[in-house]
């Protein structure tokens, strides 16, 4: 069953992450019920981990946290491209616990490591991505 309170609305759906497996995955309405499509997440491999816990929508889709085995990496999902989800190659410098899009095309994110917490900017956060000709992160669609 979906619990509607930890799903993130989005165009042409809804996100939500899986608990136990930090599965991402897109949830679209169809004549029969509710069909889900895995994005990233445990069934993904090097995709990581995912979770909605920080994540924030703009104009160009949603960009949240993904966590992999090499560190953390902000990914930006884009609904009007087939909901592939796309990295910023750079590891994050800690774990993040705000993020936030003041709607400038930049991302402001506050990470925390050994040191304590920092406040960070990513000036053109769509332009950070990997780019377009990179392989994105997907996932094959659930059986």
């Amino acid at each position: 069953p979906v619990d509607l309170r930890t799903v993130l609305p989005v165009p042409g759906g809804g996100l939500r992450t899986v608990s136990g497996g930090g599965r991402l995955e897109m949830l679209t309405g169809t004549a029969a019920g509710i069909a889900t499509t895995p994005l990233a997440g445990s069934r993904c491999g090097a995709a990581g981990t995912a979770g909605l816990d920080h994540a924030v929508a703009d104009g160009s889709g949603v960009w949240f946290v993904l966590a992999g085995a090499d560190g953390d990496r902000l990914a930006h999902l884009d609904p009007h491209a087939g909901s592939t989800v796309r990295t910023v190659p750079a590891v994050l410098p800690g774990a993040v616990t705000a993020l936030t899009a003041p709607g400038d095309g930049s991302l402001l994110f506050v990470a925390r490591d050994a040191q304590g917490a920092a406040l960070w900017r990513l000036p053109a956060a769509d332009a950070a991505l990997a780019t377009a000709d990179a392989a994105p992160v997907t996932c094959p669609p659930g059986p």
